[in-house]
């Protein structure tokens, strides 16, 4: 046997390596795909109350009355707006009457303040019909909230 015809063994550098070892990850990678998620569900419950009218951020009560002078009767309703927000709102009322425009107000209401609204209209026997429609407004950041349509009847 001749002893010069060894060839010497490979080295392969650190970097060398590393590059086949990155490559074969990805390989694997494309193959098998990766951990990932494309989607994702959850639950969330929701609790929501509703409270009443005199406890609401915006409190609302009402008192009504009939006044009779010389033999004519006149329904009366007295309105109260309490803002109870954590900020000074704008509150914007507009009062109908049977379906005609009668008072409206509107100004800033300052944190726990209150705007009172009186609405009157003769009446001559069954009920008069009156209709308190409200948007408050949050000073300061814009939020508007449109409050529901109050409608109070007063017998005559």
């Amino acid at each position: 046997m001749t002893a010069g015809a060894r060839t010497p063994p490979v080295r392969v550098s650190g970097l060398r390596a590393l590059s086949i070892l990155l490559a074969f990850t990805a390989a694997v990678g494309l193959v098998f795909g990766t951990v990932g998620f494309t989607a994702m569900d959850g639950d969330r419950g929701v609790a929501v109350s509703v409270a009443d009218d005199k406890n609401a951020y915006v409190g609302f009560t009402t008192t009504t009355s009939t006044e009779t002078v010389n033999n004519s009767t006149t329904a009366v309703v007295e309105a109260e707006y309490q803002n109870q927000f954590s900020q000074e709102i704008g509150l914007d009322v507009t009062v109908t009457v049977d379906g005609t425009e009668k008072n409206s107000t509107d100004g800033d209401v300052p944190v726990g303040g209150t705007v009172h609204i009186t609405a009157e209209e003769s009446c001559s026997g069954g009920s008069v019909t009156f209709i308190f429609a409200a948007t408050a407004t949050a000073v300061g950041d814009g939020s508007a909230i449109d409050l529901r349509d109050r409608t109070v009847v007063v017998a005559c």
